[in-house]
């Protein structure tokens, strides 16, 4: 019988906190068969770590582990607007972004973005006769 090569997805949830060789280690752990993603955070959760606030804040360190690791990596930390979103994956800071708080507040957030993007996608079927256009 042939083996084939499998590859798992690992996402990775880094508290970096400055300390970027520690996000890069992570390419150890996502070596050989294993096929991953970091998202990173500079550990706002940390109690004693000032961290300077403002839109899309974690984006250069995302950026970073992807440059020295090749790591895929996605985006946190106050993404808000679909061009912000946009701006982040298409200048290569990031491969993807993940947003929390926005979906939050803004359940139809992709659906809204696409809309802004001009991206045109499927909708589900029962929120057709709310779409624009």
């Amino acid at each position: 019988m042939t083996k084939t090569r499998s590859f798992y997805a690992i996402l990775m949830c880094l508290a970096l906190l400055a300390a970027i060789p520690a996000g890069i280690r992570a390419q150890n752990v996502v070596t050989g068969q294993v096929d991953g993603a970091v998202v990173d955070s500079t550990g706002g959760a940390v109690p004693n770590v000032s961290i300077p606030l403002g839109p899309g804040y974690q984006a250069p360190f995302a950026q970073k582990v992807r440059a020295e690791s090749g790591i895929r990596t996605a985006a946190v930390g106050m993404i808000t607007q679909p061009g912000q979103a946009d701006q982040i994956v298409r200048s290569g800071q990031a491969d993807m972004v993940f947003l929390a708080r926005e979906l939050l507040r803004d359940p139809y957030w992709p659906l809204r973005a696409a809309d802004e993007l001009q991206q045109n996608g499927p909708w589900p079927i029962q929120y057709l006769r709310a779409k624009r256009g």
